[in-house]
């Protein structure tokens, strides 16, 4: 991180010393985005992300570089969908579209896709997710950014139970992201591919690739990735705790051994998650994750007729989702609270 920090500060000092702004702007872009995911996530970082996505925006736009203006204006969309503001990354997302139509430029719109489809598929909406990415895969000039689509794709599949296709377009999609060393979507991957294997009746396996996951991302210093698998295994585990989406009885009889040493205690190992995720999310000010976090923890306490801890996390999950127009979350708590 301190060597990439060097490198880009020598990289901004020849652009400056050359008169070259088109250098400065590219270098304020590539540090807006290791700040967005490996910077300290509190409000002097979202400062920094700010002002560095404001000066490349500046700076693309003055020197008609499409590219450089909208990979700035989809790092807003990314910074917003990580710290759970659905609300400003569509504003931000709609920027992106706009710029196309300005410019006869299909790149934005392409970004602008991939990003909204991770966004859906965080938030409460795959089949939009799926069709997000279907249409920026197919708008996708780059390998990145049809990669990026197709991983969006893959986490709507996997929401959706269509677990055989999300399996393999995520696992293609992960072996072209470490093909290309690219760490900032990985986090994301990892508890997408572990719910489609969970799906396939590997249950112990897709615990194993969340886990796994969440390992990697720590080692990568990616707080957001280690806590979206803990969210991620919070609500498998609450689910199972609730009985929901409970698997055929073949598919029980071959995960015998985990189920007996998993099922009466996932519980207990929802809450364990949940209440990780909670402290990350909250430190980072995370609205809708926090909502998200407190209406599972709702439904466990409901279930143990904790009506009265239940209602307190119901409510502010609720003001929570409100405040980011996060619909799809409001009508499931009002559905559980009533």
């Amino acid at each position: 991180k301190h060597e990439d920090r060097a490198i880009a500060g020598i990289a901004k000092k020849i652009g400056e010393e050359n008169g070259n702004e088109l250098i400065t702007g590219y270098v304020a872009m590539g540090k807006m985005w290791g700040e967005i995911y490996f910077g300290g996530h509190d409000a002097t970082s979202k400062h920094v992300v700010e002002v560095l996505s404001a000066e490349a925006e500046r700076i693309g736009r003055a020197q008609r570089d499409n590219w450089l203006t909208a990979k700035a204006l989809t790092g807003h969309v990314s910074y917003h969908t990580s710290f759970g503001r659905p609300d400003e990354s569509r504003r931000w997302a709609h920027k992106l579209f706009e710029l196309t139509r300005e410019t006869n430029d299909p790149r934005p719109r392409t970004m602008g896709l991939w990003a909204l489809s991770l966004l859906e598929a965080t938030h409460f909406a795959p089949e939009e997710a799926l069709e997000s990415g279907r249409e920026g895969a197919g708008q996708a000039l780059s390998v990145v950014d049809r990669t990026v689509a197709e991983v969006g794709m893959g986490m709507g599949m996997a929401l959706l139970g269509q677990n055989k296709e999300a399996e393999e377009m995520l696992t293609k999609t992960m072996d072209m992201v470490e093909e290309r060393g690219m760490a900032l979507i990985r986090g994301i991957i990892h508890p997408f591919k572990g719910i489609a294997v969970i799906g396939l009746g590997d249950m112990a396996g897709g615990e194993k690739v969340i886990f796994n996951g969440k390992e990697e991302s720590r080692k990568l210093n990616d707080a957001g990735g280690v806590a979206t698998a803990d969210l991620v295994l919070g609500e498998i585990y609450t689910r199972m705790a609730l009985g929901i989406d409970t698997p055929p009885l073949g598919v029980i009889m071959r995960n015998l051994p985990y189920v007996l040493k998993t099922v009466p205690f996932a519980a207990g190992k929802a809450r364990k998650h949940l209440g990780v995720a909670l402290d990350h999310f909250r430190k980072v000010d995370a609205p809708s994750y926090i909502a998200w976090v407190l209406y599972d923890l709702a439904l466990l306490d409901k279930k143990k007729k904790r009506t009265h801890e239940a209602k307190a996390k119901f409510d502010e999950a609720r003001s929570l989702a409100q405040s980011v127009d996060l619909d799809p979350l409001i009508d499931m708590i009002d559905a559980a609270a009533g």
